[in-house]
Parts: C-alpha cells; sequence; structure tokens
C-alpha cells in the first residue's frame, strides 16, 4: 500500500523490518478462545445471514478470528496477512484458508465479489493516505449490499494511548466521528459505529463487564457534562465500524 519515492521506500523497508518477525517481536502466541468469544459476540451478529457468504479478514494475523467464523458455519470464510510469521502460526494451529499477501492486491482480484471484508486492528497500522485507499479498495471488492466491519483503537477513549502507542507500527488514531466521516468519502451507503469492552464468557470476565458498565457510564456522564451532548459518546479501548456498501 506504500507510495513511490523515498519516503515510500523508508515506509516499505521499516513494515518489513517490523513485520516480518511480529509474532516474536510483539503480538506473542494469541489465545484464540478469548478471540473467538469477541467474534461471535460482536462480530458475526453483524455478517450476512447467508452461511455460505464469502468474507475475507485481511491482516488476519494468527488467523483466531477465521477460526471462530468457521466454528459459526461460516466455510468460505478465509484469512490475507503480510506477515510470514503470522500466517506460519496459523497454519500450525490449524487453520485453513489463510495465506500470506497484500491484502490490497488480494481485494483488487475480487472485485465485486466479496459479501464481507473483516479487519481486525489493522487501520491503525495504515497512513491516513492508505486508509483512504484501503476503504476504496474494500469498496470495489464487496457486492451491492456487503459489509465492511473493523476493529480499531477508539481515539475518543481516555485509554487510547494503551493499545494505540503499544505498538510501534501503528500510524492513525481514529474516532467514530472521522471513521464516519471516512466512510462517507470513500462511497459507502452508512455507517455505525458501537463501543467494546469485556466480553463475559465466566464469572470473573462477567464480573469484568458488569464493572466495566458502571466505569462507562461514569466516563460518558462526565463528556455529556463536558459537551452538553447526551449521545454518541463511546468511550472503551476499541470500537467496531460496521459500513455499508
Amino acid at each position: 500500500m506504500t507510495g513511490g519515492g523515498p519516503e515510500g521506500d523508508a515506509l516499505a523497508t521499516f513494515r518489513e523490518r517490523m513485520y516480518r518477525s511480529y509474532t516474536t517481536t510483539h503480538a506473542g502466541v494469541q489465545d484464540g478462545r478469548v478471540e473467538g468469544y469477541a467474534v461471535r459476540k460482536r462480530i458475526v451478529p453483524m455478517l450476512p445471514r447467508d452461511l455460505g457468504a464469502q468474507i475475507v479478514d485481511i491482516g488476519c494475523g494468527q488467523g483466531n478470528t477465521v477460526r471462530a467464523l468457521h466454528e459459526a458455519g461460516y466455510a468460505n470464510a478465509c484469512g490475507v496477512d503480510i506477515s510470514p510469521e503470522q500466517v506460519a502460526r496459523a497454519h500450525a494451529m490449524g487453520v485453513r484458508n489463510v495465506i500470506c499477501q497484500d491484502f490490497t492486491s488480494y481485494l483488487a482480484e475480487r472485485a465485486g465479489r466479496l459479501d464481507a471484508v473483516l479487519a481486525t486492528d489493522v487501520l491503525e497500522h495504515c497512513t491516513k493516505l492508505e486508509v483512504l485507499e484501503l476503504f476504496g479498495a474494500v469498496r470495489e471488492a464487496l457486492r451491492p449490499g456487503g459489509v465492511f466491519i473493523a476493529r480499531i483503537p477508539n481515539g475518543a477513549s481516555p485509554f487510547v494511548g494503551r493499545i494505540q502507542f503499544g505498538d510501534f507500527t501503528h500510524e492513525t488514531s481514529f474516532t467514530s466521528r472521522s471513521l464516519g466521516q471516512i466512510s462517507k468519502v470513500t462511497g459507502f451507503a452508512e455507517s455505525t459505529c458501537v463501543d467494546t469492552g469485556p466480553v463475559p464468557h465466566g464469572l470473573l470476565s462477567g464480573v469484568r463487564f458488569l464493572l466495566w458498565k458502571l466505569v462507562a457510564l461514569g466516563l460518558k456522564a462526565a463528556l455529556v457534562v463536558e459537551t452538553g451532548e447526551p449521545r454518541g459518546h463511546l468511550v472503551g479501548q476499541t470500537v467496531i465500524l460496521r459500513a455499508v456498501r
């Protein structure tokens, strides 16, 4: 996705250096069970109901989302990632339909053929210009009525720095308002953002979920006082965008 010229070459070199060992230097071996809970709770309800839908997870990492989609019945779900180490890890974990490829070329090869494109923790790795290019590429790859679903660090959260600055490859920060702006500029028909937080899947996570609801309520109340706007405040560390072509 990088452009030409010295700056583009330098960025490409930086990314090649950072991503070739991304698992061992940053991501580690992820717990697919936790990601699976989040996918089933938050992502699956946003997807087309047709289990035969053509779905791709771009920047799929170790393939945990792809595996969760397979378990949910979406047999055609696949993943693409630029990091050979991440893809190798996905294969070692038995996740099928994951390939190592630049996702922009992958999308270009499938114009108008996809029902859903997912991007979990991807957009923040792009420059602003690349974000516009990515949204455009996703829109062109989707069928009419297809959906783009992305999870992104929430720039409006008081805790955003933990994620946004916790990875040296992150380039850009977003809010629900800027995501809506980008969606409109790149031709999506509609878009919405929802907050995230702990996903309850047991006693401890259930307690965390309830406590977070109380904390979030206080943060939202403070924003209402400060802004005078009673609605639309998202305060979790990440948000999920759903944009419809």
